[in-house]
């Protein structure tokens, strides 16, 4: 039995679903890559020769598109459309188990955002509740997380600019040391910031947050 042709890295070709697959997930993700620069467009269809049923998703600037609703179960089609034309068509076999997964699209996404902040991990209006809870219901946690800011807290809140990196063709070493050293100290600094995110949204300190 001859032994099944490589997959290329999804780096070099990055198509999803691959040509009879059965995705996990339903919808799955698509992902193709464009021949030439510019808009393209997802070609869906039941029916092998996209001409039955076809649902086009036009107008989309990155070559990768989520469903917002599931798929029905059963065989797919799909391909992608781009200024070089129409690329191959694969096909694609939704299981009736397949995980629904419904995602709401980018607009849809932003909209429900709340206008004032914070955003991330909490809404407004769950702030009060949170910063109530915290002390009796995770006491040491909070603790922990204070005395680290704390320590944040007393720190340089600036990061220097990182020297030049050497050229990697004539002193690799040197380039590596000035790349991992720009790497873990921005890093750290990111991290502190976050601490210090964190624990103002726990307390509502204006020194955190400033």
């Amino acid at each position: 039995m001859p032994l099944p042709a490589p997959v290329p890295h999804p780096h070099v070709d990055p198509r999803q679903p691959r040509h009879d697959s059965r995705p996990a997930t339903n919808p799955p993700v698509f992902a193709w890559r464009p021949r030439r620069p510019g808009p393209s467009a997802l070609l869906l269809s039941r029916d092998a020769t996209l001409q039955n049923g076809l649902v086009r998703i036009g107008g989309l600037d990155t070559p990768i598109y989520l469903p917002p609703t599931p798929l029905a179960p059963g065989r797919w089609y799909w391909t992608w459309q781009d200024a070089a034309g129409r690329g191959p068509v694969h096909a694609f076999d939704i299981a009736p188990d397949a995980l629904a997964l419904s995602v709401p699209e980018i607009p849809e996404w932003t909209r429900r955002l709340p206008a004032d902040h914070p955003r991330f991990l909490v809404r407004p209006e769950e702030l009060a509740s949170l910063r109530a809870a915290l002390p009796a219901e995770r006491p040491t946690a909070l603790a922990e997380a204070l005395r680290l800011a704390d320590e944040v807290l007393a720190e340089p809140h600036h990061l220097p600019e990182p020297p030049p990196l050497a050229d990697p063709a004539r002193d690799h070493a040197a380039f590596l040391k000035g790349f991992l050293s720009a790497m873990w100290d921005s890093r750290r600094f990111m991290k502190g910031a976050e601490t210090l995110a964190l624990a103002h949204l726990a307390t509502g300190r204006a020194d955190y947050a400033r």
